[in-house]
């Protein structure tokens, strides 16, 4: 989860770091097709690992979005989600980053720049399986302090 003091972390790398793309990388979904729509609770569990990189000056990071939605009258799995994607920043030149420095950006400001990608390919995907286009909240920082992450 991201504390205070991991934001405040944050904070202090981003200022030698600019993103350079956001794209995705894997998206898998998966449908009950005898759910019905309108009938689920929507949990999110979120991934965030630094990717190796042979470049330097480039830091990227997997960003793993794991939504499922559970079936509210049958208790039971409805849909799911699988999408990852990849965002990548440059490194302003002569800074190192640690590796608690790493993980404090990652569940925080890579999460952050990904969001609007998420929310856009979520609602799509979810009119392609025919679903109610399921619409995610823009993020805050303080849902982002919220929100469970983990990091590998």
């Amino acid at each position: 989860m991201a504390t205070k003091t991991s934001l405040k972390k944050a904070e202090e790398v981003s200022k030698n770091l600019q993103i350079r793309n956001i794209h995705l990388a894997t998206s898998n979904c998966r449908r009950d097709l005898s759910f019905k729509p309108k009938q689920a609770n929507v949990n999110i569990n979120i991934e965030v690992e630094p990717l190796n990189s042979t470049n330097n000056k480039l830091l990227p990071f997997s960003c793993r979005f794991l939504l499922t939605g559970m079936d509210i009258e049958e208790n039971k799995e409805s849909f799911k989600l699988d999408i990852t994607f990849v965002a990548a920043y440059n490194i302003k030149s002569g800074y190192k980053l640690s590796k608690t420095e790493k993980e404090a950006f990652g569940i925080t400001n890579a999460v952050f720049n990904v969001w609007p990608y998420l929310r856009e390919h979520v609602q799509s995907m979810m009119i392609k399986m025919d679903l109610t286009a399921f619409v995610l909240p823009p993020m805050t920082i303080g849902d982002l302090s919220k929100m469970k992450k983990t990091t590998r």
